[in-house]
């Protein structure tokens, strides 16, 4: 609440953005994003999303729909 008397809400939001993406979401955290003009750059490209390994102790999807009245 504080930034937000400091600093516009769209640099605000904008920093909020960069700390939910590099999961630094302080209250320091975002003041020296602020302070820093990080909130101007663009963000970091995010890693492509990778699958989960393969293996047979992972349940799917599958496992988890009903499998009928009485089962646990």
């Amino acid at each position: 609440m504080r930034l937000g008397k400091i600093y516009s809400t769209a640099r605000l939001e904008a920093a909020c953005q960069r700390a939910r993406t590099l999961g630094a979401c302080s209250y320091k955290s975002i003041e020296s994003i602020l302070k820093n003009g990080l909130d101007r750059r663009p963000l970091p490209a995010q890693p492509e999303a990778t699958s989960a390994p393969r293996h047979l102790n992972i349940r799917g999807p599958k496992y988890y729909q009903e499998k009928g009245e009485g089962s646990c």
